[in-house]
Order: structure tokens, then sequence, then C-alpha cells
């Protein structure tokens, strides 16, 4: 998308400066906003491309709703997801990927930015592009202040004057906004200066030239574009471009018009053709060669013989052997439609009648778009007889069989016009025949259930065609109920199916609830040769890492190291090697597992493999061993984590005092900890562990170390999860005091605190804190729920305020 807006990228050089002028500023927001179509995506493209790696850092990610999978762009959490990402680049960081809830990517988010700001000589751009097709609002994810050196830039469709609801949350931080106005001269002068092969480059030094094309275009880049292909043909043919450039209309929909009498005094055949722009303006797709025959009457040869005054409006695609028509942008069709006025209402009417007569011509168009027209033509009647037409729905399946939703589409807008209307009874109807629909079809396990496998098969491979992803999952669903009946060879070709389908061919991995599917079908299958080749074939990183534990936690670990392997991304595949070392010391492998470990390229992953062998080493009582494993580890944290694990080990042996000297060493190492919210972390685990051990006050010491740590990161949860230790450990002035401070701040929290003095009965600490409760009514409600297990005679009463409350 980037190298698509950036290939003839003009003017707006004063809103490169703009954006650029951010970094004279300590920090700061910058709003950019204009209509559709002024270019607000394709200046910060261009100024991406200019500017990142060059000066400063740009996290950036531009929200879309033409994507539609599981990483589309228009989801806020894959947003976060995203920015995340890139920050753990800019900083460095060597960890486990973000996580996929959008609270906790806040969270990560927030406290990244917040400690660790700006990297000196590096500046940070978080750049927004699109907020306005973000699936919901998008809170700033930022803390106030900025911290130096941290600059946001975000892009939304909107009038000068407008602020669109999505963007108020972000106007009440500090920030400038730049609003995109028509294309200046200096634009109009690169592009008659790039334009051809340099035709037109004379004119570009003509001042009284390049204003009177800035007048008549209005500064619009679409009219632009058509009106420098104008003049292109004027130079080309040896005319006179000056006077061509005089003789056009200002304003692109007067142009559009002129256009128009131009093609109906030049063409032989102009009412057709007049007749072919008014159906392409109204049309809800793409015509092709054989429906324009039909409703225009331009047979093959007239449409091959169209001049360039008219293809050039058009987009002219190919198709299994057909052509088809559309114009090359939405918005020549609304100006062509008010240009044609009564021409494009007959038009519409004509198609309208087209489609009504399906069944003689069985046309594709017809077949897709029909139910839109009469929904669009408020024919509501019509429209829901078409749907309870099976003729219909079964020329839908027959004629486009690669797109077998047609009929659940057509019944999915009847449903949608008998909402609209508030039609109760034919709202329920609708309802349940598309339900009905949805569930009639035959399925590959039909016809399994029947014995007749070949059809089985041969059903699921039709699915393949249409739907790759739906064909996968049938073909593995038939693999994994062969394997359940014991057939082997019929499980083993159901996935070689899959493998040679998928060789050879670039496509999207299976996602969500696919891939959890697929991993699912293809565990018990793991001694099938084609097995581990559907899973790379179809499975994405991510998924791969814990397929491959999957394997391995089940005894399978050459083929889960099989998998591990071929992983493309490092971080992923490190970590997949993490959990299958794991998974070997934990069944005692341990030279096997510590083998594995050393092959992780990654120090952070590397130092995870060796915390989980340490950890199963002091299981099982080889303290010596674990020990020497833990003092090797690199990172201070997890060195930390693995004293801890080392220390806790051997207090449940009776090893008190190793156990005490070890867990010193695990206090040392979380000092070392460079990160504040990770150093509270380590410190948490330490204070727990160092109670099992009796050593109370050194844990109450450890433990307020963790609230300094935490206070530093500003993370309420990290500080929440410091005051629910402090009630579990029973240091209640502290949890009382540590709850007081951040009461107010995801008060959700809160309760866990008043359920670990409750299971400990600590009551005066609990009452100390009810004030905190009465806040928020779910905290109070969930406070009650502690309240009657202090005062147990009082249940009934306290359980009829809360139903009275509810």
């Amino acid at each position: 998308m980037i190298r698509a807006h950036t290939a003839l990228f003009v003017g707006r050089e004063r809103e490169l400066e703009r954006l650029d002028a951010l970094f004279e500023q300590p920090s700061g927001v910058l709003i950019v906003t204009a209509p559709a179509g002024y270019g607000k995506t394709a200046l910060l493209a261009n100024w991406l491309d200019q500017r990142h790696g060059n000066g400063c850092f740009i996290a950036h990610h531009f929200f879309r709703r033409e994507y539609d999978d599981a990483n589309r762009l228009d989801s806020v959490p894959n947003a976060l997801f995203n920015l995340l990402r890139q920050l753990y680049i800019y900083y460095g960081v060597e960890r486990e990927l973000p996580p996929r809830d959008e609270g906790q990517l806040r969270d990560a988010l927030l406290g990244l930015l917040q400690e660790r700001g700006a990297l000196p000589e590096e500046p940070l751009v978080l750049l927004l592009d699109g907020l306005d097709e973000a699936e919901k609002e998008l809170l700033p994810p930022l803390p106030s202040p900025l911290p130096e050196g941290v600059y946001v830039v975000v892009a939304i469709r909107a009038d000068e004057t407008e602020t669109p609801a999505m963007l108020r949350p972000w106007m009440q931080m500090q920030v400038q906004r730049m609003h995109l106005q028509s294309l200046p001269h200096t634009a109009v002068i690169d592009y008659l200066a790039r334009a051809g092969d340099g035709e037109l480059a004379a004119y570009a030094q003509d001042a009284s030239f390049v204003e009177l094309v800035l007048q008549k275009t209005e500064g619009y880049p679409l009219h632009l574009r058509f009106l420098v292909d104008d003049l292109l043909q004027v130079a080309t043919s040896g005319g006179d471009v000056r006077a061509a450039l005089e003789r056009t209309p200002q304003g692109f929909d007067n142009y559009v018009r002129e256009q128009l009498r131009h093609l109906a005094r030049s063409l032989a055949n102009a009412e057709k053709v007049q007749r072919l722009f008014a159906l392409l303006a109204t049309a809800l797709g793409a015509l092709s060669e054989r429906e324009i025959e039909a409703l225009t009457e331009l047979n093959a040869f007239e449409l091959e013989a169209l001049p360039r005054e008219a293809t050039r409006w058009f987009s002219i695609t190919e198709r299994d052997g057909a052509r088809f028509y559309a114009f090359t942008h939405p918005t020549l069709g609304d100006a062509f439609e008010g240009a044609l006025g009564a021409l494009a209402h007959e038009a519409r009417q004509q198609l309208l009648d087209y489609c009504a007569r399906w069944q003689e011509h069985r046309s594709p168009y017809a077949l897709r778009h029909y139910p839109a027209h009469l929904r669009e033509a408020n024919r509501t009647d019509t429209l829901y007889q078409l749907a309870r037409d099976e003729a219909f729905l079964q020329a839908q399946r027959e004629t486009l069989p690669a797109e077998p939703d047609l009929p659940l589409r057509t019944l999915q807008t009847a449903l949608d016009a008998a909402i609209a209307q508030e039609h109760a009874p034919i709202i329920a109807e609708m309802m349940l025949r598309h339900a009905h629909r949805a569930a009639q079809a035959e399925t590959p396990l039909d016809a399994l259930r029947q014995g007749n496998m070949e059809r089985a098969i041969g059903l699921a491979k039709q699915a393949l065609e249409r739907d790759y992803t739906s064909g996968t999952l049938w073909l593995l669903l038939l693999a994994w109920n062969r394997h359940h009946a014991g057939d082997a060879s019929g499980a083993e070709r159901c996935l070689t199916e899959i493998t040679q389908w998928w060789k050879g061919r670039t496509l999207e991995k299976l996602r969500d609830g696919q891939e959890e599917a697929t991993a699912f079908m293809l565990t018990p299958l793991s001694h099938l040769p084609s097995a581990s080749k559907v899973a790379v074939q179809t499975l994405s990183d991510e998924r791969l890492e814990s397929f491959a534990l999957r394997w391995a936690q089940i005894g399978e670990f050459v083929q889960a190291l099989a998998i591990a392997q071929q992983i493309e991304r490092a971080g992923s595949r490190s970590w997949a090697l993490v959990k299958i070392a794991q998974a070997m010391a934990q069944i005692g492998e341990f030279a096997q597992a510590l083998a594995i470990a050393q092959q992780i390229e990654w120090a952070y992953f590397r130092s995870r493999a060796l915390v989980e062998i340490g950890q199963a080493m002091a299981q099982i009582g080889e303290f010596a061993q674990a020990l020497a494993i833990a003092q090797q580890i690199e990172g201070a944290y997890f060195r930390s984590e693995a004293l801890v694990g080392l220390g806790q080990a051997m207090a449940q042996i009776g090893a008190t005092e190793e156990a005490q000297a070890v867990l010193q060493q695990a206090v040392e190492a979380a000092q070392q900890i460079e990160w504040a919210s990770h150093r509270a972390e380590a410190l948490v685990k330490i204070a727990q562990a160092l109670t099992q051990v009796g050593e109370h006050e050194h844990a109450r010491t450890v433990l307020r170390e963790a609230w300094e740590a935490a206070h530093a990161t500003g993370l309420f949860s990290t500080l929440w999860k410091v005051a629910q230790t402090a009630a579990e450990l029973g240091f209640d002035d502290l949890a009382v005091d540590y709850a007081r401070q951040i009461a107010g701040h995801r008060a959700d929290d809160l309760p866990q605190v008043l359920n670990a003095l409750t299971e400990r009965g600590a009551k005066g600490a609990f009452l100390q804190l009810l004030p905190l409760c009465a806040w928020e009514r779910l905290t109070a409600l969930r406070a009650c729920a502690c309240l009657i297990a202090f005062y147990p005679a009082h249940a009934a009463a306290i359980a009829e305020q809360a139903r009275a409350w509810m």
C-alpha cells in the first residue's frame, strides 16, 4: 500500500515541512484532516518513506476497511499489536510476542512509552492513518504528558470545521491540526513537468498556464489527472494546448459534462456509448461484455473499437475469458451519474428490469445484484418473493459455483430490508430461512457418513476450489475421522490432497479459529508422513509454536523439532524451541533439553529455556545442577526467576537455610533488572517465596521495593498486583496503604485485594477498605459478597440489598 501511494506523489511540500516541524518541539500531537480523496494517506505514506530510519523511527498503522481477515487493518487490537511490535524493535526488546488482549496491549504500550520514552538521537513517532475506518473508537494509548522526543500523527476524514466523534478523545490532548487543502500550484508545475514524455514540460514554466490549470481543476487531484491527459493528447497531435485548456470548463462536474458532449459530437454511435456510461455509473458492480451488448446494443466489435476518449475512464479487466467494464474510480460514477441526469435514472431502471428477466439470460450480474437493486429501489415485496424463490437461489448456485454464499446473501439482503421496515413476520421468516439454508447443504461429512469416501473427498475438493480455507478444514476433518476409524491410509490420502493443493501457491495462512481447529485435528496424526507438511503449509508462525509444543507434550519430539525448525520468524522459532526444551526437561531428558536451549539464537529465549530446565531439575532434587544453570543465565530477570523456583523447591523438602541463601541471590539478581515493571514483578515473586521459608520481615522489605519499582512505571495493573500480594501474605497495613494510594485507578482490581483479605479472615483491614468500594457499583456488589463471609448471620439481608441495587 505504501508503494502504491509513493509512486506518483507531487506537491504537499508545505505539509511535509509541517510534519517535519513536529521535531522542533519537545513532543507533540498532530491531527491531519481532509475530505475523501485529498491525499491524506499519500502524504503520510510519503513522509513515512522519507523519514523512517532517516533521523527518526515511525511506528505506524494504516486503518483500512477493505481487509477482512483475522489480521484485518480496521481492528483496534491489531493496530495496538502492530504498534507494540514495532516499539519492541525500536527499543531492542527481546521478549515474547505482545499480548492479544486489548486491555493488556494498551497497558503494555502505555507502560513502554511512559517508562522508556524516546531513545537519544532518534525521536519516536506513532502514526495512525484512517482513524475513521477503525472498527470502533480508539482512545489514545498515550501517557500524559508525552515523554520528550515522542510524537503522534493521526489522520482522519473530515471537513475543516468538523470534529468527528472518533477524533474527540484526541482533541482533549494538546494537539495541532493540519487540514489538507486543494493541490497548490507547485504540484501542478510538478505534474505538468513529469507527465508523459515531457510534452508539457515547457508549459510547467509558464506561470499563467499553470494558474489556469489550477483554476480549471480547483486543485482536485482526479480532475488534474484527466485534464493533463487531455492536454498530452493535444500536444502529441500538434494541436494548440493553451487553446484546449482555455476551452475546458471549470470544476470537475462541468468537465465531465463537457466530456460527454464531446463524445456525443465525435462518435457515430454516441447514444449507445452514453447509455454505456449511464449503466456503469449506476451499476452495483462490473458489467461483462455480454451484458453490455444486451443492455446497450453495442456489439463486441463496437466495444473493441471504442476510442480512447471513452475507454480512458474505464477499468477493463478479463476473467475466465470474459471482459468486464467499470469506472476507474468510484468518484467518476457519481460525477457521470449527475451529468447524465435522466439518462442515468433510466439506466438504473433498465438494470432493474434486466435483472428481473434473470430466467431468460441467467446473467451473472443479475444473479449477483438483483436483490440489492430491489432493496435500493425500495421494492421490498418483490425482494421478499425473490428470497423465497428456490429457482433463483438454485440459479445462483449453478451459474456462479465459485460464490456459494450468494443464496445466503440474498436472504440476508431481504432480512436487512425487513429489519429496516420493522416488519416482524418477514423478519422471522427471513431469519429462519437463512438459518435453514445455512444448515441444508450436503457436506463432505454427510457423504462420509453414508459410506461414500470418494464423494466426501470430491465435495471437500469442490469446497477447496471455492474457498481454500473451508476446503482445507473439510479435508482435515475427513483425515481426523479416518484416523479414529482406524483407516490410516484414508487419513493420509486426505492430508496429501491438502499438500498437493497448497504446493506452489502463495496463500494467506489459516487464521484464528481455523488455525485452532487445524492444530486440534492434526495433533493425533503425527505418525502420518504428510502431517508436518500440512502444518507448515497452513499454519502461521505463531500457531506453529503451539502446535510444535502439542506434539512435544505427547512425546513426538522428533516431529516437534522438525516443525519448530521450519518456523520462519526467529522469535517464534526460538519460543517453540523453548517449549520443546521445557517438555523434554519435564520428563527428565535434561541433556537433550540443554542441547536444544543452546541452539536458541536469541538471548531472551535462551534464558527462558534455561529457567524451565533449571526448575525441572530442582523439582526432582537436582539442586546443584539447577543452581549452576541458574547462575549462567544472562538476563537478570530470568536469573532471578530461576533462583526463586530453586529456592521454593528447596523449601518444600525442608532445606530452609539453603533456600534462604538462594532466595537472597534472587533478590540481588532482581535488583539488577533495568526495566522497572519487570523488577517489580520479580520482587513480588521473591516476597512470596520468602514467606514460604519464614523470612517474613525480609519479604516485607522486598515487597516495599516492589511497590517502589511499580510506582516508577505508573502501571496500575502492576501496582494493584503488589497490593494484592501484600494482602495475600498478611501484610495488611501495606495492603490498605497501597490500595488507598491507587484507589480510583482500575478500580475493578480492588476486589482482588478484598478477596485476599477475606480468604485470610483479615476483617479489620477489609473494613478499612470498604469506603473505597462505594464509588463504583460493580465493586460495591463484589464487596457485599465478601461482607457475607465476615457476617454470615446477615447473609440474607446483605444479599437482598445487593439484589435491590443490581
